[in-house]
């Protein structure tokens, strides 16, 4: 990669799993230092309206009875 495209590629891993990234002698690394990218402000790695473990473990279907 070049390093603009290695830049690009930090900063949209940084954004999609909502954690730091480092970019040093070439590599992209979870741990500094480096030059870091940030997640944007609020963003959080889980998604939206996703089951919680209460709904994980229920024993409650969806039939009709």
């Amino acid at each position: 990669m070049i390093p603009d495209e290695l830049i690009g590629a930090a900063r949209k891993l940084a954004h999609s799993l909502g954690i730091r990234v480092y970019i040093r002698d070439g590599w992209i690394y979870q741990h500094g230092p480096g030059l870091e990218f940030l997640p944007p402000t609020g963003a959080c790695p889980s998604v939206e309206g996703g089951s919680t473990d209460e709904d994980a473990f229920s024993s409650k279907t969806d039939k009709a009875d």
